[in-house]
């Protein structure tokens, strides 16, 4: 996911895959695009959307209403998260330790 986004580009991602299958593809937590989403005032696929889709059943797709071109824009903290690969879990405890007190 890009720093900035229309509310349009984000509304067709949020209902073209699930929030976990976007949140892998753009390395974000899914709470987060959930929060960008609900932030922008985007309609999200209600509970049981994704199971309807596999199950080929019909289903309601919520508009997408007000200014559709409108760029959403987040702190770039919220996109920029730090990846970090440990060798061992002593290592990754001692990283856990240091930075939660």
């Amino acid at each position: 996911m890009s720093q900035s986004m229309t509310r349009s580009e984000l509304y067709r991602a949020l209902w073209s895959k699930t929030r976990k299958a976007l949140a892998e593809e753009w390395e974000l937590p899914a709470s987060i695009i959930t929060e960008v989403a609900k932030s922008a005032d985007i309609p999200l696929p209600p509970p049981g959307y994704w199971t309807l889709v596999e199950l080929g059943k019909d289903f309601t797709i919520s508009l997408l209403e007000g200014n559709i071109q409108e760029v959403i824009t987040q702190p770039p903290a919220l996109f920029q998260r730090p990846k970090v690969a440990y060798t061992n879990t002593s290592e990754k405890q001692s990283a856990h330790e240091c930075c939660n007190h």
